[in-house]
């Protein structure tokens, strides 16, 4: 099961990836181009909080170790996630600053940075 888990996160991925390529250009945090900084977005994001998150989740739940060391890579993981996210939303404001896009505007917004304070939490305590 762990091996279709981590099948379909890799497929996901690259179908994402894909769709970000082809329809957008391209995703460079350093560009003239507002869209290809907001194309880094969608990306880390689904690689911190679906790919990196999941795949801690399955350490924790799947690998034959003590629990000590579970706990200690599934944590690493959870870090490793977070710093993602906390990317994700730099590449966000960063594409609202070079667009001239109000933050913190749209419920998504809201909602994402919620999500980010309470994992930031969690990952801390």
């Amino acid at each position: 099961m762990t091996t279709l888990a981590h099948v379909l996160g890799v497929i996901s991925a690259i179908l994402i990836l894909a769709w970000v390529l082809h329809f957008h250009g391209r995703l460079w945090l350093h560009s003239d181009n507002p869209e290809h900084i907001f194309n880094v977005h969608p990306i880390v994001m689904y690689f911190g909080f679906i790919f990196v998150m999941g795949e801690g989740i399955m350490v924790y739940k799947m690998v034959p170790l003590q629990r000590r060391v579970r706990k200690m890579v599934h944590m690493m993981f959870n870090f490793v996630a977070l710093c993602f996210g906390i990317f994700g939303v730099y590449a966000a404001f960063k594409y609202h600053k070079e667009s001239s896009i109000t933050d913190m505007y749209s419920l998504h917004s809201w909602l994402g940075i919620i999500t980010i304070c309470l994992y930031g939490l969690q990952v801390c305590v």
